[in-house]
């Protein structure tokens, strides 16, 4: 929720929120998350995009 209101995520995007919740205060590498959500196969690209989607409440 932002601002007391739901926020609509898609499958990735929702697996991404969790994989940063679960390292909170770490930081984590491009490598670390494709091998957590792709399983080490993804383009850079896509893995910035993919964050830049997430909505940020600040």
């Amino acid at each position: 929720m932002i601002e007391h209101r739901r926020v609509p995520l898609s499958q990735m995007e929702s697996r991404l929120l969790e994989l940063f919740l679960s390292h909170e205060g770490e930081v984590l590498t491009r490598d670390a998350i494709a091998n957590a959500l792709w399983k080490g196969h993804v383009n850079p690209k896509g893995i910035a995009k993919l964050v830049s989607r997430l909505p940020c409440p600040f």
